[in-house]
């Protein structure tokens, strides 16, 4: 099969959207200290030639595609290997809970797995791979994009955080809790097919109004 295409525009709506409210209602709850300020010293780095610079930036991006390659790989590997020995009906099996509680379905419990351990850079081909090979619908992958387009890569991601001394609470619970209301609100909207009434109800308030009939 062919994987069902979503829209970009979608993706990225529903993503800001998430974003939005979330840190909305987040600064609701710490609060927020507009006053207070960081100070941040830094010495000022000479410039470097133009030709310096583009080695250096030729040379990260080569490691960073070989890191990908290797990660991908990798990947790969190991779900080739839960395929031979069927562990993959297993795993899915044991996470099934929650996957309940994320809104998704069976079927898509490797692909959301991936991402979230792996980020969507890294795991996007083994996530590809894996919806070109089962018969999922295009229903349930637009769940999985809403929410691993919001709550992905929940190691490597929050690590860099970490280090600068954010709670891990607000790392990971808001994303997962972001996420999972995205999903309820996307299956009550295909439920109750409300955007289908939103269009009518739009088309109906543009149509011009009717014209009085004419005089005899």
């Amino acid at each position: 099969m062919t994987v069902n295409q979503g829209h970009p525009w979608k993706a990225t709506a529903v993503r800001m959207i998430a974003a939005v409210c979330a840190v909305v209602l987040i600064a609701q709850v710490i609060g927020g200290e507009p006053t207070t300020k960081i100070a941040v010293l830094a010495e000022p780095s000479p410039g470097q030639p133009f030709g310096v610079m583009l080695k250096i930036w030729s040379v990260k991006t080569f490691y960073l595609g070989v890191k990908i390659f290797i990660i991908i790989m990798v990947l790969m590997w190991i779900l080739e290997t839960m395929k031979r020995f069927n562990i993959i009906p297993f795993i899915v099996k044991l996470i099934k809970p929650v996957l309940s509680l994320m809104g998704l379905d069976q079927q898509v419990g490797i692909l959301w797995l991936t991402a979230v351990f792996f980020g969507i850079a890294y795991g996007a081909a083994v996530i590809v791979e894996e919806a070109q090979e089962k018969n999922i619908t295009a229903g349930q992958l637009t769940r999985l994009q809403i929410s691993i387009g919001i709550n992905h890569s929940m190691i490597d991601d929050p690590g860099l955080y970490l280090a600068v001394g954010i709670h891990p609470f607000w790392l990971w619970v808001p994303r997962l809790i972001v996420a999972i209301a995205a999903v309820q609100v996307y299956n009550l909207i295909v439920r109750f097919n409300l955007l289908s009434h939103l269009t009518q109800l739009v088309s109906k308030t543009d149509k011009p109004p009717d014209r009085p009939g004419g005089c005899n």
